[in-house]
């Protein structure tokens, strides 16, 4: 059996209707700080990208929030065609 722990870095944004939107950024360094995050995430908001015209729904900058997620992964089967059990990560 296989197992694996991944941990990303998740992006939460809220409007003011309380609907909320997420990204996870692919690169992600554990050693950022607090004050790191948040100053990008007010760079990312400035951006506007958040917003529906169709559906004029307001931006997404009422509240931010961001998390860290940690995932485990267990492979409980996994054999190829030739009978090897390849790992595949």
């Amino acid at each position: 059996m296989y197992e694996s722990i991944s941990k990303k870095l998740q992006l939460i944004f809220v409007n003011g209707a309380g609907s909320s939107n997420t990204i996870s950024p692919r690169l992600f360094r554990e050693e950022l700080t607090s004050p790191e995050v948040q100053s990008w995430m007010d760079r990312f908001c400035e951006l506007g990208l958040f917003y529906s015209t169709d559906k004029q729904m307001p931006l997404y900058t009422e509240k931010k929030a961001a998390r860290i997620v940690e995932t485990k992964t267990t492979e409980i089967f996994n054999v190829s065609k030739d009978g090897d059990s390849p790992e595949l990560g």
